[in-house]
């Protein structure tokens, strides 16, 4: 247990009282994990959150071609299935141990009812798993964006515009500027807008508003935040904006899509 109390020196729970970290003990298990072992399956149900003790995992995302882009990697000390909180009870992503894994696990039961109970805990895996998701859809976008950019062929897109997309991919939830894109790429504002519209067939603030939406669109279709969270998580600083541009691409409001989305799950 000796991992465990370390863990319990760190936040969020350093500043819980004996008893609280007691009752919270109670509900833990050390359990191991061969290599090879899903420790959350895609599209399947959480069945728990924990920290690995020893040993690593990595997140990997399966795409609709077959094909794997790991989005990240697990340590000790890392936790997982903290995504939960956002999400309906089934993950985007899988995680797999590369090395063998004990891990401190609770049920996603008794997770959820640890922070309900305990509001500081509650408040830091949301941003933990909000910051994980966020991470996650960066890695995939950017893994499309090269792949794309390779199929394309450097001879056809200028080096600076490969520059400036794969830029924007990382990028896109911060409040990136045209003149900060065009720094990225090397060129004035003036020609980078000129190169960018004739090989993408739209412009800069087009193609960052249609990689918002689609980030969008992921978020609300695998977890459970509202309107306005989404809004700003991908890097739109207008709720007004977001629902005009949003409408405009989708044909629908943010609201509606969501609605949508519900109706095909219960189907």
């Amino acid at each position: 247990m000796e991992f465990l109390q370390e863990l319990f020196t760190r936040n969020p729970f350093r500043d819980l009282g004996e008893n609280q970290l007691k009752n919270i003990v109670h509900t833990i298990q050390l359990k191991e994990f061969p290599e090879g072992t899903y420790l959350i399956e895609q599209d399947k149900t959480i069945q728990h959150f924990g920290f690995i003790k020893s040993g690593s995992a990595s997140l990997v995302f399966h795409n609709t071609d077959g094909n794997e882009i790991t989005c990240g990697f697990l340590k000790k000390g890392d936790c997982f299935g903290e995504i939960s909180v956002f999400t309906n009870g089934t993950s985007p992503i899988s995680i797999v141990c590369t090395k063998p894994v004990a891990g401190y696990i609770q049920t996603t039961k008794d997770f959820f009812h640890m922070i309900e109970t305990y509001p500081g805990l509650k408040s830091f895996f949301c941003q933990s798993a909000l910051n994980r998701i966020l991470n996650v859809f960066q890695t995939i976008n950017l893994s499309k964006a090269e792949g794309n950019l390779r199929t394309t062929g450097p001879p056809k897109v200028p080096q600076g515009i490969r520059k400036a997309i794969l830029y924007i991919e990382k990028n896109y939830m911060e409040p990136l500027t045209l003149d900060e894109v065009a720094r990225e790429s090397g060129m004035s504002k003036y020609h980078f807008s000129r190169f960018f519209k004739a090989k993408t067939g739209c412009s800069f603030s087009e193609y960052l508003n249609q990689k918002r939406v689609e980030a969008a669109k992921s978020l609300m279709q695998y977890h459970d935040m509202n309107i306005t969270e989404v809004c700003f998580a991908v890097g739109f600083n207008d709720l007004s904006y977001f629902s005009r541009v949003f409408r405009k691409q989708e044909g629908v409001c943010p609201s509606s899509y969501r609605k949508r989305l519900r109706a095909d799950r219960q189907k």
